[in-house]
């Protein structure tokens, strides 16, 4: 018969023994305040609650520093690695949220403008503390292929929004082509940082 001894410390307390992340560092950096302000549900609304917008930010930023590749992906370590989950937020013993809820709160962000005011002042903090100069920028632009099936040139609609063809010729003049869009990139050279960044 397998019996396991009890711990003599709950999750939490063993967690802050542990030395802390790199995730943990950048999430305890970020303030997500006016964004979740933004998306916050009215108390007046009824039907179930839902997921906090915090810790489905912070597992949307743990995706990027951890390359994750994508949202199922993301469920699925979520699922299985009860440090990451505690690490973006979420109850260690709770559900995780489904790849349904983050493709629905994604949507939710793009509509909102809060994300790009806070990164506008994120630049004007970093310009403070002489992080960027300014003096010297670079501007390039890269693709961006989108997740729905590419559709004929002739069914797209050309509203600046929608998924387009691009093409474009590399170091060796062979053509890439791809479905989705191109993102522009206004960065400082001294600190490497994105200034601006329009699609």
């Amino acid at each position: 018969m397998y019996i396991r001894q009890e711990c003599l410390f709950s999750f939490d307390e063993l967690i802050k023994f542990q030395p802390e992340t790199k995730l943990e560092m950048v999430l305890s950096q970020l303030d997500f305040s006016n964004v979740v302000l933004s998306l916050s549900r009215p108390e007046y609304k009824r039907g179930p609650k839902g997921y906090d917008p915090l810790p489905l930010l912070y597992a949307l930023v743990a995706m990027q520093l951890e390359k994750i590749p994508n949202i199922a992906k993301l469920v699925a370590r979520l699922k299985s690695d009860p440090v990451f989950r505690y690490s973006c937020g979420f109850s260690v013993l709770g559900h995780v949220p489904s790849t349904s809820t983050f493709s629905r709160f994604l949507n939710l962000i793009s509509k909102s403008e809060a994300l790009e005011e806070d990164f506008k002042q994120l630049i004007l903090k970093a310009k403070n503390l002489n992080i960027i100069d300014g003096t010297n920028i670079a501007i390039d632009s890269t693709k961006l292929n989108a997740f729905e099936k590419p559709k004929p040139k002739s069914k797209i609609k050309d509203d600046g929004k929608s998924p387009n063809w691009g093409k474009k010729k590399d170091t060796d003049g062979n053509d890439i082509k791809w479905f989705g869009w191109k993102l522009h990139i206004i960065a400082d050279c001294k600190s490497e940082l994105p200034l601006a960044i329009e699609i």
